[in-house]
């Protein structure tokens, strides 16, 4: 509150742009504004380390520099108090006495002059005193008469500062900061500028630790606002503290964890988040790949009307967006029901019912509350992907509306639920907006477009064909969804399975396959469970193809902006090809419907010509249609430079991001692994092999017939001793499973495991005993590495909602209760 208050009212920083400032001070290792003190060289910040920082950040530069001088001038007034003393006071009167050698003192501490010896010149030869500089500031940069612009500038440029702070330095200030440069330039003591240096390493590792230092405190004092706020007065013991880990803060908080979490007593709140999340290496990922696009592409974009060919310009937060999930369907598939089975609760706005219940398009997004966002509002919120939607008019903004809800699945995606699709032109009168193209925008911003049919709708509308079609380009995104299943027999769902296929072949005229998930996905149980095991097994499949999205969220968006980019240049070379027909004399509206009459036959001569794919280039029809509108000659030339610029994002800058993304891995480094040891042969083949039916590897059989075991339990075992326990479907259900996945997924994963201490900080927050909580984890934790997979966690919670409910646990695990992936490591006699 305090740096909030301090920015606002001593910087003049306005409401809407104090968090970015505040974010911006708290990078620099400052919480407080008595936190400045610790600054020593303001070079070694971030602010000037970084290039280009206030840019990249959003900031303004004299706003930053106004922070820094406001900074630096409250460290030099509590010096003075602390010394008994009062700071040298500025004076303007002073310069009035100013002499042109103290002018000329003044211009050698200025930084930028390049012709230094001719500014001294020009202030001798016309006798420029204190006075004459103040009349300057007054009058003026043209009443300075010197040659050199940029010494012009920058003497003009520091009067207006002094002016505006009312702060002109005094003779004493001067001198202070000028004498080394003076002694540096008359070569006076080499130990000198070596002590300077040894002083400047002293300064820079103080500012490092006086910013952990400032930082570590800052997170002690959060921790003890939420676990002992009465520590917050004792600032001597939290001193003490910090002086006694100093060097191990990680210990510190550790131990502080320990005893307030983990060994005080039950508490009725749920653990706080302490710290704000990193920025993650994906977000670093996108802010490049956005800065790529709008430093080479975007304005090459607007100059040839690409967004009216395509889709419209994009923003930083298009790039920086969560992935989005689109659902499509005819009315009553379920749609609205499989966000609420996802996200685990209702969310504002949301209608479920068998007749067409959703109207409108709905955003389901995270926020802190439940809140519904109107749709011409929701445009408005640049922190949204949603701007460019403003151009499909007020007919569909009436029909869109963005709900917040504060669901932990969302913090990582979007959904999109959109209208049922009706059947029959009668229907579809009612739209005000075109249904298709809105579909169209959707889909390439969306991860994954999901197209939901039920058992009794498998009919595909005129509608629905119009909004697939719309859809080609993202096949790969698509994924099928065959609802309801459970309401069907065995013989009748083999039957609409393969009913479906069959339609959806006539509408996907691909080789491929589409990808179709059977189940029935809300969260109410099963009409008929003699498909159990089939449905539980496609849901848990759908869920790691959503929980995956997020994993690539990056490989994506560099895809489609490789995508968008080849597209772009595409479109460039066509229209500079079309361009360079026009000549200086004839109809230019003849020309122009001649060579649009023309355009296969001028695709080709461009793919000849420029080396490319025929498939690289547009619809003919449709680009004729979009073109004419334009005047072609009147388009401009298509650079070299611009050329240049996208072959180097595509040939340099994007191969370097695809290093940057995590388990990324080089061909080029193929033969490194092989020489290793590593490779097809020796890691690959060995791992097919153990997939095989009734594989056995030698060396395993050799330790578990040492161990007294066998690798088959019949080749030592007669039939009569072996026992088969019926129990073989789990007794966690596909839909608990979904949830406990959501949680655990939350979680900081380390290939694929959660830690011990972070299932800890779970288990701790259900209110059992420390007893139950020891005999769950030895019964979930099978294979007792002291982690847990999504299995054993998915085990774990289920246990713990059986003793909320009063259920006895049982001694050990019975086979239901063992997870699928997990029962190779039990033995049942």
């Amino acid at each position: 509150m305090a740096l909030r208050k301090w920015l606002s009212e001593e910087i003049k920083i306005k409401d809407d742009e104090l968090d970015k400032y505040i974010e911006a001070v708290q990078e620099i290792g400052v919480e407080d504004p008595e936190d400045f003190g610790y600054i020593d060289d303001w070079n070694d910040t971030p602010w000037y380390q970084e290039e280009d920082y206030a840019k990249s950040h959003g900031l303004n530069k004299l706003k930053l520099k106004k922070i820094e001088k406001k900074a630096m001038s409250m460290k030099e007034d509590n010096a003075a108090s602390n010394t008994g003393g009062a700071a040298e006071p500025s004076s303007k009167d002073e310069w009035k006495t100013w002499s042109t050698k103290d002018v000329i003192n003044w211009i050698n501490t200025l930084e930028g002059i390049s012709d230094m010896q001719g500014a001294e010149q020009f202030i001798e030869a016309n006798n420029v005193d204190g006075s004459a500089l103040l009349d300057i500031a007054d009058s003026g940069k043209n009443s300075l008469g010197m040659s050199s612009k940029c010494g012009k500038y920058i003497i003009f440029g520091k009067l207006q500062e002094y002016q505006e702070e009312n702060d002109f330095p005094t003779r004493a200030q001067l001198a202070k900061s000028s004498k080394s440069n003076l002694q540096a330039q008359r070569g006076y003591e080499f130990k000198q500028s070596e002590d300077n240096a040894i002083t400047k390493k002293d300064q820079t590792e103080k500012f490092v630790k006086s910013k952990e230092n400032s930082s570590v405190r800052a997170r002690l004092i959060k921790f003890y606002e939420v676990y002992n706020p009465a520590k917050l007065d004792d600032e001597q013991a939290i001193d003490e503290l910090l002086r006694r880990y100093q060097g191990r803060e990680q210990q510190l908080f550790s131990d502080l964890e320990t005893k307030y979490i983990l060994s005080g007593p039950k508490t009725a709140y749920v653990r706080k988040k302490m710290e704000i999340k990193p920025i993650s290496k994906t977000n670093v990922i996108l802010k490049t790949l956005s800065r790529l696009y709008h430093e080479n592409i975007r304005d090459v974009e607007a100059a040839f009307a690409f967004p009216e060919f395509h889709t419209p310009l994009l923003d930083e937060v298009d790039f920086l967006a969560k992935p989005m999930v689109l659902l499509v369907g005819q009315y009553s598939v379920g749609k609205t029901s499989f966000i609420r089975y996802l996200v685990g609760r209702d969310f504002p706005g949301i209608r479920v019912g068998p007749e067409p219940t959703t109207d409108a398009f709905f955003a389901v997004m995270h926020g802190n509350e439940e809140r519904l966002i109107p749709g011409h509002t929701v445009p408005m919120d640049r922190s949204k992907p949603f701007r460019t939607l403003q151009k499909f008019g007020a007919g569909f903004l009436n029909k869109f509306h963005c709900a917040e809800v504060p669901a932990p699945i969302l913090e990582s995606i979007t959904f999109i639920d959109t209208p049922g699709i009706l059947s029959g032109a009668k229907q579809r009168l009612g739209r005000n907006y075109d249904f298709a193209k809105v579909v169209e925008w959707m889909a390439y911003r969306s991860d994954r477009i999901l197209l939901l049919f039920d058992a009794h709708k498998l009919d595909i509308s005129d509608e629905f064909k119009a909004s697939i079609e719309m859809l080609k380009g993202h096949d790969d995104k698509i994924r099928c969804i065959f609802n309801k299943a459970d309401a069907v027999s065995n013989q009748q769902l083999l039957r609409v399975y393969g009913a479906l296929m069959w339609s959806l072949g006539k509408v996907f005229k691909t080789p491929e396959v589409l990808r179709v998930y059977v189940g029935s996905f809300w969260d109410e149980d099963y009409q008929n469970d003699h498909n159990a095991e089939l449905f539980d097994a496609e849901a848990t499949d759908l869920i790691a193809d959503l929980r995956g999205l997020p994993r690539h969220c990056a490989t994506r968006k560099i895809n489609e902006f490789v995508k968008r980019t080849r597209q772009m240049k595409v479109h460039a070379l066509i229209i500079e090809h079309l361009r360079k027909q026009f000549g200086w004399f004839g109809s230019k509206d003849k020309k122009q419907n001649k060579l649009l009459n023309n355009l296969r036959g001028e695709f080709k001569d461009i793919a000849k010509a420029e080396n490319l794919n025929l498939n690289d280039f547009p619809n003919p029809e449709k680009f004729r249609a979009l073109v004419q509108k334009h005047d072609i000659s009147k388009f401009p030339k298509f650079k070299d430079k611009w050329r240049a610029q996208f072959d180097r994002v595509l040939t340099v800058e994007i191969p370097k991001l695809m290093k940057e993304l995590p388990n990324y891995t080089d061909n080029a480094d193929d033969s490194k692994s092989n020489t290793n040891g590593g490779g097809v042969l020796t890691v690959e083949i060995p791992k097919l092999m153990k997939e095989l039916p009734n594989y056995t590897d030698n060396a395993d059989d050799s330790k578990s017939n040492t161990n007294g075991g066998a690798a088959n339990p019949f080749a030592q075992q007669s039939d009569a001793s072996a026992k088969i326990d019926g129990g073989k479907k789990w007794a966690v259900s596909g839909v608990q499973k979904a949830k406990f996945d959501t949680e655990f997924y939350q979680l900081q994963l380390q290939s694929g495991k959660a830690s011990g201490q972070q299932v800890m900080n779970v288990m701790l927050q259900s209110g059992l005993q420390r007893d139950t909580l020891k005999k769950i984890w030895d019964l979930s934790d099978i294979d007792q590495d002291g982690y847990m997979d999504h299995e054993e966690f998915g085990l774990c919670r289920f246990l713990i909602d059986m003793a909320k409910d009063g259920v006895t646990l049982p001694t050990n695990l019975p086979l239901s209760f063992v997870p699928p992936g997990k029962r190779h490591l039990v033995e049942y006699e």
